[in-house]
């Protein structure tokens, strides 16, 4: 079957991506097979994942062109939202697109059919979608910073941003609204065609910035990385529904970001009183490192591993909890500090001092 790629769009007007029509072949689709090709639930180990949790009471907002409230994988998985770019009106639940719809279904679909054995199985099956729409007439970064603002009003603990384009004051202020707020906001890097570099809201600090890998675990050659990037997650040939009753296979770092909110909701959901902060830490400790040893430019600190993040001991962050969230430690991490780099430093270091030492010890037993 020929790729197809799910990329982001940008706004002419003042800059923010709105999220992306497919490139897709048409094709029958049949909700029985897209278990068999969901190949990121065995690469990220989620049947395992889902035994701990599945995210429960865990609100997601998913900021992008609303959410088909009749997607059978979504029943009764989606909260009231709003639609910011009509003057807040409707429920957020009219999807004209299909994005938002597959995004939704990448984070919190349950599946369909006997036992929900058919259909999307999405990483937090137990958590809800609040769904905010920001596509339309007045689509423009207002509408995207007001549906942010919502967001954090009603309640979300995640927020998922699978699109990029450019900031402005007031999008600056909406994520510190929410970063303040103890919220994760997760944000994809974007896709090459659009730009040479990760975009904005995932450059922004305390922003979790998620690029995308497909089936070897190799960073996908249209996924963009660079200093900014925090994590990777798979995003090639991926299944979600079209919004027309159907399903394709999609491609982009827009399903990163998605899978990256559904393992912050089973960790939200499993430990409800960690901080934003914490979660984060939690699941960079315990990404799957790969490339260059410790965080790089391309992988962030690894693939993300949700088993991992749910049962591996993680020592707290050493940093004040009095710190803003959206300057914390994270952020120095997106411009290459990062514990291996500090444990080399320091071993370094301590060779030096014993190597030192030593040569002291000689001379004082020469001239002794």
């Amino acid at each position: 079957m020929t790729d197809r790629k799910w990329h982001l769009r940008q706004t002419a007007a003042i800059g923010v991506a709105t999220l992306v029509a497919v490139l897709c072949l048409p094709a029958p689709a049949y909700a029985d097979r897209q278990r068999d090709r969901s190949w990121q639930l065995d690469a990220l180990h989620v049947a395992e994942a889902q035994k701990i949790s599945t995210g429960t009471g865990v609100v997601v907002a998913v900021v992008d062109t609303g959410v088909n409230g009749k997607q059978p994988e979504l029943t009764n998985t989606l909260l009231p939202g709003i639609d910011t770019a009509r003057g807040f009106t409707g429920n957020g639940q009219l999807d004209g697109d299909g994005h938002g719809t597959g995004i939704a279904t990448l984070i919190a679909g349950h599946g369909t059919g006997p036992g929900n054995r058919d259909g999307i199985l999405g990483i937090a099956p137990g958590a809800n979608i609040l769904p905010i729409c920001t596509a339309g007439p007045s689509d423009d970064n207002d509408a995207t910073a007001d549906g942010v603002d919502w967001a954090v009003d009603h309640h979300a603990k995640v927020i998922n941003l699978s699109f990029g384009g450019y900031t402005t004051d007031k999008w600056e202020k909406a994520l510190d609204k929410a970063l303040a707020a103890d919220i994760v906001v997760v944000a994809a890097t974007g896709n090459t065609g659009e730009r040479t570099e990760v975009s904005f809201p995932a450059t922004y600090p305390g922003v979790l910035a998620v690029t995308g890998s497909n089936r070897e675990g190799e960073v996908d050659g249209f996924s963009l990385t660079g200093p900014r990037t925090d994590l990777t997650a798979p995003s090639k040939s991926i299944p979600v529904p079209d919004g027309k009753g159907g399903y394709q296979i999609v491609d982009g770092t827009s399903v990163s970001a998605a899978l990256v909110s559904g393992v912050v909701a089973l960790v939200r959901a499993k430990y409800p009183n960690l901080s934003a902060r914490e979660v984060i830490h939690r699941i960079e400790a315990t990404a799957d490192d790969r490339g260059a040893p410790g965080r790089d430019g391309q992988y962030g600190w690894g693939i993300v591993n949700p088993l991992r993040a749910l049962t591996e001991d993680v020592p707290p962050l050493s940093a004040s909890p009095t710190a803003n969230p959206s300057r914390s430690s994270t952020a120095a991490r997106k411009h290459g500090i990062g514990r291996d780099t500090l444990l080399v430093v320091g071993g370094m270091i301590a060779i030096v001092l014993i190597a030192a030492a030593g040569v002291t010890v000689a001379l004082a037993v020469r001239r002794a």
